[in-house]
């Protein structure tokens, strides 16, 4: 007795890297704002002050902010690009983005966590 062959679902592409790339984007644009109002401000800060021996310190926040930002963003517009070509890389590139960008997001937003 044969057992019956059940054919193939047909690969469709998911939409979980468009969901990623999306929640991605939408953390790193501000991070991005973030980061260059906190290197605005410290620019005003080290012409205007006299003592600007710790304006080192929001230089690096902005740099701490931005980067991931950045980095988010250029992972999450191929993973936008490719998602019907390549899923399963369009995926994987939308959730590294999404742990990069979240995890400083995280981080930063834990003090007004804890309150919930």
């Amino acid at each position: 007795m044969a057992l019956p062959t059940v054919a193939p679902a047909p690969s469709r592409p998911s939409h979980e890297s468009i969901v990623t790339a999306v929640v991605t984007i939408s953390l790193a644009v501000p991070g991005l704002f973030v980061a260059a109002a906190t290197w605005r401000s410290t620019d005003r800060y080290v012409a205007t002050a006299d003592d600007s021996g710790l304006a080192g310190l929001g230089y690096l926040m902005a740099v701490v902010i931005g980067a991931p930002s950045a980095l988010g963003i250029v992972l999450a517009l191929p993973a936008l690009a490719l998602w019907r070509r390549m899923p399963r890389t369009a995926r994987a590139l939308g959730i590294t983005g999404l742990v990069i960008v979240g995890v400083p997001a995280v981080f930063f937003l834990s003090p007004y966590l804890e309150s919930l």
